[in-house]
């Protein structure tokens, strides 16, 4: 268990958590690398039967526009 967050390693939103933090932190990728990362993420939570309301940031880099990136 994450001691930060208590939430089981491998758990849905362990994993989603760890995917959005990725796709909007990690330097150096490339604007289709953030959005895999992103749809592993929707696709962790969809599996869990989890909605997830896209915010601006997700919905500027699945759209695939690069402004800021």
């Amino acid at each position: 268990m994450d001691p930060a967050t208590k939430v089981p390693p491998g758990s849905w939103n362990d994993e989603f958590r760890a995917r959005y933090g990725a796709a909007k932190n990690a330097p150096g990728l490339e604007l289709d690398e953030r959005a895999d990362l992103l749809n592993d993420a929707l696709e962790r939570a969809r599996e869990a039967g989890v909605r997830v309301r896209k915010n601006p940031f997700m919905r500027r880099i699945l759209s695939g526009d690069t402004y800021g990136y």
